[in-house]
This record gives C-alpha cells, structure tokens and sequence, in this order.
C-alpha cells in the first residue's frame, strides 16, 4: 500500500511536469535570451577579470538547460511566470557568488547517494517499479559523529568544510537527478514528450540513519540557518520525503523537541518506518543490506556514484532536459583562474600504514567531556602516521541501554530538586526526632545517611565503588546500606528503639508496617541516585 501511495505520488508529478513542458520551455527560452545576459553583465559589473565570459555562460546555460531543476523553481512559485524568472535570477547570481570557488568534491563517508538501479547494466527495461524509483541520499548520523570527533581541524575549519561537503551534496543531488531522468527516458522508448504517462525522475528521498547516532559537537548555530536560509532555496523541492530509519523510543524526546521548529508541511514528509515498513515503500534493490535490502555496504573508500561525476562524465542520450544529447558533467564549476583537474588515470592513492594504537579512555558516565552524556563511555586513540592523535568516542556496549536512561533520569532529577529533599527529610527528622514513632526514626536515620553520603569521606568512596558495579548489585549494595544503618541506629538506642529486631517487628501495627515499605522505597531511589553517578558528578549539571 505504501509503495502505491510512493507511486501514484511521483506519476502526479510525471503528469504536472507533462502538462507543463511547454511553459517549461517558454521559460528556459526567456531565461536564455534575457536573465543570463543580464546576469552576466551584472558580475562583468563587479569583477574586472572577463577572460572566462564564455566558460562561464556555458556553465550557467548548462543549469538552464536542466529542465527538472525548472520544474521545480516553478512549481516553487506556481507555475508565475514572473516570480519564476526572479527566483532563476537571483538563483543564477547565487551560483556566480558562491559556486565558482567551490573545491571539488571529496569521498564522504557519512552523506553519499545508493547508487540507482538505472546505473546497473543487470536492470530489466521493463522492470518500471524499480527503475523509475526515486535515489535514495543516505546520512549516517553514526559517522557523522565521527567525522565531526576524529577531525584535527579546529571550529571554523570544520564549519566550513561541512558547508562545502553540503554545497557539493547539493550540486551533485541536482545532476544527479537531472542525468537519472535522461536514462529514463532513453529507456521508456519513443514515447511523446507531453504523454502524460511518460515518469519522470525530478526528487530524491533522504534516508537517515540514527543507529549509534552520538552526540555533536558545537559547531555554531549559523550552521544550520546557512543551510536552510541560503543553500537550500537555491535548490527548490529536490528532496520528496525524510525516512528515519532505526529510530527507537531513545531519540522521542530529541524529536519532541526538533518538530515543534519544523513547519507543518515538512512535518508530513518525515516517516519512521521499520524495517519490513521501508521494504514496502522501496524495492529491496534500492536499499542497503543493513536496512532490510539487497544492496552490499557502500565501500568507504569508493564513492561510485561521486566518482561518475569526479573523474570521467555521464553521458545521457535521449533527454529533452540537456541541451545536446551527449554531455560531459562535472560536479565543481569554472574556476576563473583555471587549474588543471585530475584525471582518473592520474590520480594517486596514497596507502597510509596501519595507525598505531593507544591505550583507550574511559570516560565518566556524567561527565561534561563524555559526548554520549549518561552512557557508558571509552574513547579509542589512534596514532595516525604525522604524529597527530585521533579520537574517536563509542558506546562500550554498543547501545543506547535503557537501564542507563533511566539511570541518568533519576540523577538529573535528584540534582535538580537535592536541596529542596534534603531540607524536607531533615525538617520532618528534627520535628519527630524525639518521638516513639517507627516512621520518624527511620526518616531521622535516612536524613543522616544523605549527609553522611553527601558530605562524608566515607560516602565519597563508598559512591566511588557503587559506581563501577553493575546496575542490580548497586541497588542491592544500597538497599544494603540502608538497612545497615538502620538497624544500626535502632540497635544502638540512640532513636529510643526496641534493641530487639524481632520485637519491634511484631509491635508494628500494618499501617506502619506500610507507611515503613513506602520509606524504604523513597530512601532506595534516592540514595541510587546519589550514589551511582559518582562524587565528581554533582558540579557537573
């Protein structure tokens, strides 16, 4: 059902994108004829260099040229003619400013598209469901974290490399699509330009994974705002839908947050699918095997569908959205100092040796360094060749376990309201310290125990032993404790207790038999929380 819902989408915008080609082409031929000149002699206007006038109209007719990237700046502005020419206008000055200097791209682990079925010579012609499928742009949120951890470049360095790995994301999205759809169309046959049965391939869909997704480094919030205020408006529309993929009630509260920011129509094209849900809304030979697909892992090394576009062209015959029928496309734009390009003979892979290996970090639990803050956490330091250390933090159960969360829960809670408990136990202790009641000497002994717990050398080193032991045997060594203390201080005479155990048991009446069960259930959670994040995490929050 998914899947025909996902189809029956993308033949309304086969059938929009029919229906308007020849106001498509109306456009480019406006466009052609009188906002790329005038652009052009606008940045004339600005730059005093003019020998790259001509590399550089070709270059800006060759995106005009690109009739899928037309479609949707109209449909953006729907179908005005004149706000659609002032968007390619101000989108054609954009790609002068901010493109011409773009380095080429770069292999990147974490951003990369799964390479299309079309590319794949095995694909059957009229296999239509998997051929016509949209691209799939994963983002490892996994190695994301990591590059972001294991970069030597300092905070502005790394900023704006991850613009110019968007900026080429962006670029490579756009051709990418632009020469999908032409093997497309070669493979549909001679079919009329306008039937409105011909597909068309104009929108990728972004899968992210969030499996063993780290926390990130503050990398400035103008990150974000330059990427929705200024790239992605000069992009209109290439993505159809976000599937958030191994997603678990763990990353709720992170998503609570993050939809309250996001406008109701992004909103309707976010899905958590599992894993037999993504199988009915993609072909299991678009998908990775991770996923639930038939795909092997991407190679970290090789970017195939990248390397198409780095080292040699892609050729798409049979396009009405190119201006010839054979193209050479290359992902970065003319440089106005020209520098020769590496060729795909030319290139040389440096082979790094083995790096050598530290000993690993094991960072506290609630410490303000530990990027997995409440988790269990070990850093692995790498000795790489120049002499630089690389770091790269895990998990060191290689999950995000519940019983932590609720650990870490109950230390924020504690931490937050410490002061106010505290002076509630010690205000009722010293109203009942003298009386004969059982509840009263148990709240006077639990009021002395957090003191001892919080202040005292011993309780400082018995939270640094209870620490290190596993979740059950720290709640069994506190509970322990408490009891100890407990009976303690009834045994010593000092509450004016029964010495006897056995008598002070049976004179109990039931209700404070309950109202003693309740006592020791609110000393148990508290003094877990106290004592298992350590003495050196109290500062921390």
């Amino acid at each position: 059902m998914a899947k025909l819902l996902s189809q029956a989408r993308q033949t309304i915008t086969s059938r929009s994108f029919a229906e308007r080609l020849p106001e498509l082409r109306e456009i480019h031929a406006t466009a052609v004829a009188e906002i790329l000149p005038r652009v052009l002699e606008d940045a004339r206007g600005r730059e005093s260099d003019t020998d790259m006038d001509d590399e550089v109209a070709e270059w800006l007719e060759d995106w005009l040229n690109d009739l899928g990237e037309l479609f949707r700046v109209a449909k953006k502005h729907d179908f005005n003619v004149q706000n659609t020419l002032e968007a390619i206008r101000r989108t054609l000055d954009w790609r002068l400013r901010n493109l011409t200097n773009l380095p080429p791209p770069r292999p990147c682990s974490f951003l990369r598209f799964i390479p299309h079925p079309l590319m794949a010579e095995s694909t059957r012609d009229d296999d239509d469901t998997v051929i016509s499928t949209q691209p799939i742009l994963l983002l490892s949120l996994q190695k994301l974290t990591q590059y972001a951890n294991d970069s030597t470049l300092s905070g502005a360095e790394k900023v704006q490399e991850l613009r110019n790995i968007m900026l080429s994301a962006y670029e490579l999205s756009r051709m990418y699509l632009r020469d999908l759809d032409g093997l497309l169309q070669a493979r549909q046959g001679p079919v009329a330009e306008d039937d409105p049965n011909r597909l068309r391939i104009v929108q990728f869909v972004l899968m992210v994974d969030v499996n063993r997704a780290g926390m990130l480094p503050n990398l400035g919030t103008d990150l974000a705002s330059w990427l929705t205020k200024e790239v992605a408006p000069n992009y209109p529309g290439v993505c159809s839908a976000v599937y958030v993929v191994n997603y678990s009630w763990a990353y709720s509260a992170m998503w609570a947050v993050v939809k309250r920011v996001l406008p109701e129509k992004v909103l309707s094209r976010i899905l958590f699918p599992s894993t037999s849900e993504l199988l009915q809304h993609f072909s299991p030979e678009c998908i990775l095997k991770e996923h639930g697909g038939c795909l092997i892992p991407l190679s970290p090394d090789h970017d195939e569908v990248l390397a198409r576009y780095q080292f040699g062209s892609v050729s798409h015959t049979g396009s009405d959205d190119s201006a010839s029928s054979s193209s050479t496309v290359t992902p970065s734009p003319p440089q106005p100092h020209p520098r020769p390009l590496p060729s795909a003979t030319s290139v040389v892979v440096a082979t790094n040796p083995e790096p050598v290996l530290s000993p690993p970090t094991y960072l506290a639990t609630f410490s303000s360094s530990n990027p997995f803050f409440g988790y269990p956490t070990i850093i692995h330091h790498r000795r790489l060749p120049d002499g630089s250390l690389s770091s790269v933090p895990e998990l060191i159960h290689g999950r995000r376990r519940k019983r932590d969360l609720i650990k870490t829960l109950a230390f924020l809670y504690v931490v937050k309201w410490r002061r106010q408990i505290e002076s509630w136990i010690r205000h009722l202790a010293r109203a009942f310290k003298h009386s004969r009641s059982l509840m009263s000497k148990a709240l006077y002994v639990l009021g002395t125990t957090l003191r001892v717990l919080d202040f005292g050398t011993l309780g400082a080193h018995l939270r640094e032993v209870v620490a290190r032991m596993p979740l059950r045997l720290a709640v069994a060594v506190t509970f322990a404790t408490l009891l100890f203390r407990l009976r303690h201080a009834l045994r010593s005479g000092g509450v004016n207790a029964p010495s006897s155990s056995q008598g002070l048991l049976s004179s109990l009446s039931r209700r404070e038999m309950t109202w003693l069960r309740r006592v020791f259930m609110v000393a148990l959670g508290l003094q877990t929380a106290l004592i298992l994040p350590g003495p050196s995490m109290v500062g921390v929050i």
